[in-house]
């Protein structure tokens, strides 16, 4: 059932295009059908929306070049970071940024500092491998793909989300592996049955990459095994494991 404050925004939202109302209905009729059958549901997909436009705004108003630079993308209230920026003191501003957004749960930084590698022979483009994926899971009748995101910075793909069980998430990386251009695949996605986290999976002809999360001071992590970190989730850590 939709909350008052959903269907608050949802009418905001509605009212703000003016004349474009009825289109807008049809629109929005749209986005309640499709986040019924996600499991964050409608009020999380709304959470996870406003939560990214306070980011950009709050990055707007305080240092405007990062929003040329990176991106914002959010899922249960957790913050996937990635882009380029030219300096780690804009890395580190970016991330401090986004953790004084009321509604923060986690900030995974992925953002990479320094100039851009260059383009190699048969380069395929990020948006081009995120709809070619997004696409395959789409028609795999297997797949409940609106439980997912997914975002390619740099031939690096990142899928956050929530898998209903194991098997669903290993289809999921097997098609992003597959998929042409794609260098590494890194998983944060939270499996419904085992409420558990991967961390990345690695193509065996790339090296292996560390996982950097950005977490409140407050946090302290527990002593984990060699291979394995941490991944704050709600009020309670989770563990995220590597996955070969």
């Amino acid at each position: 059932m939709l909350t008052k404050l959903c269907v608050a925004t949802l009418l905001t939202a509605l009212f703000a295009l003016g004349g474009c109302v009825p289109v807008a209905v049809g629109a929005a009729g749209m986005f309640v059908t499709t986040t019924l059958v996600e499991e964050r549901g409608i009020t999380g997909t709304i959470s996870d929306a406003a939560l990214r436009s306070g980011v950009n705004a709050t990055w707007a108003k305080n240092q405007p070049k990062l929003l040329s630079r990176l991106s914002v993308t959010v899922r249960e209230g957790r913050v996937l970071l990635t882009g380029r920026v030219e300096t780690e003191a804009m890395k580190k501003e970016a991330i401090r940024l986004t953790w004084t957004v009321s509604g923060v749960v986690e900030a995974i930084d992925r953002i990479a500092v320094g100039e851009a590698p260059p383009k190699t022979s048969g380069y395929v483009g990020d948006s081009w491998i995120t709809s070619k994926i997004s696409t395959s899971m789409l028609t795999d009748s297997q797949i409940q793909s609106v439980n997912y995101t997914v975002k390619t910075c740099e031939g690096i793909v990142y899928i956050m989300g929530i898998a209903r069980h194991q098997k669903e998430l290993d289809d999921v990386i097997a098609i992003a592996r597959k998929s042409k251009g794609v260098q590494k695949v890194v998983s944060y996605v939270r499996v419904r049955d085992t409420d558990s986290l991967t961390k990345q999976t690695e193509r065996t002809d790339v090296d292996q990459d560390s996982t950097n999360t950005s977490r409140k001071p407050s946090h302290t992590d527990a002593s984990l095994d060699s291979g394995l970190e941490p991944v704050e989730l709600g009020p309670a850590p989770s563990v995220v494991e590597a996955r070969s």
